[in-house]
């Protein structure tokens, strides 16, 4: 099986706590992506997605120029060995309901982020199908 170091990003994308979400947001769309790490002197502290957006914020009409991803972050950040296979993501992202993982090194320092997306590219059609069944049960409202 493959390693989760294999597929993870390693551009790793990062704000500081105290950065509005109207900030963080303007990297999410320039950057392309759907999360953006939230970061303190090279300390990982949480992870803001587009889903902690929608419903931290704006479902509750906030003000995103006011209020500081400190404030709606996911946190702790989940993390999982850049040595790990790909599996073991997919079972930890499935029983955590989360779809991103911090990729951490022997040394626990933080080297990349791995996403569902990133694991449902590298797997197979039965195994695939075994991932979205399960991220979905999470996604029940």
């Amino acid at each position: 099986m493959v390693k989760v170091k294999a597929i993870m990003k390693k551009e790793l994308i990062t704000v500081k706590p105290e950065v509005t979400v109207t900030e963080a947001c303007k990297i999410l769309v320039s950057k392309k992506i759907g999360s953006i790490l939230v970061c303190e002197k090279d300390v990982p502290y949480g992870i803001v997605t587009e889903k902690d957006v929608m419903y931290k914020v704006l479902a509750r009409e906030l003000d995103p120029k006011k209020v500081l991803v400190k404030d709606i972050m996911s946190q702790p950040l989940v993390t999982v060995g850049e040595d790990n296979e790909v599996g073991e993501a997919a079972d930890l992202m499935a029983a955590k309901s989360i779809r991103r993982l911090g990729v951490i090194n022997k040394q626990g320092q933080l080297v990349g982020i791995v996403t569902a997306r990133d694991i449902m590219k590298f797997v197979g059609e039965a195994e695939r199908f075994e991932i979205l069944r399960k991220l979905a049960q999470r996604d029940r409202f």
